[in-house]
């Protein structure tokens, strides 16, 4: 690889890294509101141990305890993810490398593939995911394991390796799968290999040994002091039979190189085992804990994007192996899973990344404009979020409403919804009426409507002229960014009118912005 090509491949890395760093200040997705208001208030943050839920990470945000010491400011946040990000491509790089003699387009697809990714870009451009710091754990675990197998390596691999893996395990329930499945794989495969007790418990032997001890001790804590004091399920209930269905679909089309080509390598290896008699207990075992941590998920109802993208590190040593060697019978297929990666999950990344970075100054705008107003008007105004109810999406958004203006010393104001509820609502007391009651209001004189792409009504043109039409704009930033354009938002947008999207409409929980619009935040008042 030339000078040119590794400068290349530098300067991309530090700007991906920027990118993450970009637009440091308070977001706007999922945990990552209230994780910094606890971090503002220097609360410690122990979301990983949840017994009554059955949820047992233990380690996970260790990170955010230890960096608010320093600094409650999110840049340090933020920086730190950035840092994260250029360690773990480094990995990726040098494993590339390595796999395929310096071969700079697959060290570049290979960082295109696991780092332009919608489950990255969600985990690294926030702070309440565990999957971040699982990923770079992994990343040093794969790495130190590459080299441990070398004849000549040092001891210090190995215990770099121990130590990563069983670090890791503490982060993520289902890691267990991914390291203990990979250690009893390997003695599994490694023994068929050597019919040897002796040669299958070398060096490598009980480091694996070692993974499935961590394993196995990580399942006799969980069964011991977590299980019994389970009051709910682990797994997640689908909303409806439909959109379980849909979302499994999602997944393997988004992430197509775990769930279509680990599949069809898994199935090239059987086929040649069966003439050939040969293993490769490395790869074979990486491969297979990949794909079976992957469906993991579903046994556990969890199909979020990001969920999966600890098994493109376990993957990433095997796929690199077989796809060397089978290269001439995966040509096509490795072309087909890249190209639906490129449009199936990266406009999705591309959407996510303008939602989670260029999204919230001018959410923080709109937030202390509409603080200020309360300030400046005799009636307690209420104030409406266009295109949400109190379905648990709305009722989330709401509540990060809540905060951020009581953080921007907001005097008086209600939260009130004009959307019908949801089946199965329960209000719970509270001074504002989006939780504290069922009722569905009609905005008054003197209240204001604030839109956002988080809506879930179908924004278009016709939909803003309405609003500017009957409503006064009295707060408006756009930003740059990307909307939600791919193959399944586009047919969204074919079949609108069709009975089928209509039926598909009536699903709770299902959003009909279907291009994630406006790129800016508006807030209306009511005349």
């Amino acid at each position: 690889m030339s000078i040119y090509q590794k400068a290349f491949l530098g300067i991309l890395i530090s700007i991906i890294g920027g990118g993450i760093y970009f637009n440091a200040t308070l977001p706007t997705q999922t945990d990552d509101v209230w994780m910094f208001f606890r971090i503002f208030d220097n609360q410690p943050i122990f979301d990983g141990y949840n017994p009554s839920a059955g949820r047992f990470f233990p380690l996970a945000f260790l990170d955010l305890n230890i960096l608010m010491q320093f600094s409650s400011s999110p840049k340090l946040f933020f920086f730190f993810n950035a840092l994260e990000f250029v360690f773990m491509a480094l990995v990726v790089c040098v494993l590339s490398l390595k796999m395929w003699g310096n071969n700079f387009k697959i060290t570049l697809a290979t960082l295109f593939v696991v780092f332009i990714n919608i489950g990255f870009v969600t985990v690294i451009t926030g702070i309440c995911y565990p999957e971040r710091m699982q990923m770079l754990f992994l990343c040093i675990f794969i790495l130190s394991l590459y080299f441990a197998q070398k004849p000549e390596a040092n001891i210090l691999w190995f215990i770099v390796c121990f130590v990563s893996a069983s670090i890791s395990i503490f982060y993520k329930e289902t890691d267990f799968i991914f390291i203990g499945g990979f250690g009893a794989l390997y003695l599994l495969f490694r023994f068929y290999e050597t019919k040897s007790l002796k040669q299958t418990f070398d060096r490598n032997g009980y480091l694996a040994l070692s993974r499935v001890v961590v394993a196995l001790c990580f399942i006799f804590i969980y069964l011991i002091f977590i299980y019994p004091q389970m009051q709910g399920k682990v797994i997640e209930q689908a909303e409806s039979f439909v959109l379980h269905i849909r979302d499994v679909i999602n997944v393997f089309l988004t992430h197509s190189f775990i769930f279509l080509l680990i599949p069809y390598i898994l199935f090239l290896r059987i086929k040649d085992f069966y003439i050939t008699k040969v293993l490769y207990p490395l790869y074979d075992s990486l491969l297979i804990s990949a794909l079976v941590g992957g469906f993991s998920y579903f046994v556990l109802g969890r199909s979020s994007p990001y969920y999966f993208m600890p098994c493109y590190i376990i993957a990433l040593l095997p796929i690199l192996f077989f796809a060397k060697m089978y290269f001439l019978r995966l040509k096509i297929v490795l072309m087909v899973v890249f190209a639906m990666h490129c449009f199936l999950n990266v406009p999705l990344a591309l959407s996510k990344y303008t939602q989670a970075k260029m999204l919230p100054p001018s959410y923080a705008k709109a937030m202390e404009f509409m603080a200020d107003y309360t300030h400046t008007t005799q009636e307690k105004p209420a104030i409406f979020l266009l295109g949400q109810n109190r379905d648990p999406d709305g009722l989330m958004l709401y509540g990060f409403v809540k905060d951020f203006l009581q953080y921007y010393g907001a005097k008086d104001f209600d939260l009130q919804t004009n959307k019908s509820n949801p089946d199965g609502f329960e209000s719970i007391q509270s001074p504002f009426s989006i939780f504290g009651s069922s009722r569905v209001d009609i905005p008054k004189k003197g209240d204001l409507l604030y839109l956002d792409s988080f809506s879930k009504d179908y924004i278009d043109e016709a939909y803003l002229n309405a609003l500017n039409q009957n409503y006064q704009l009295v707060f408006e930033s756009s930003y740059f960014g990307v909307y939600n354009i791919t193959p399944k938002s586009i047919a969204k947008y074919l079949l609108q009118h069709s009975k089928a999207y209509a039926a598909y409409q009536n699903q709770p929980r299902v959003s009909a912005n279907i291009f994630n619009a406006p790129l800016s935040v508006r807030i209306y008042q009511v005349r």
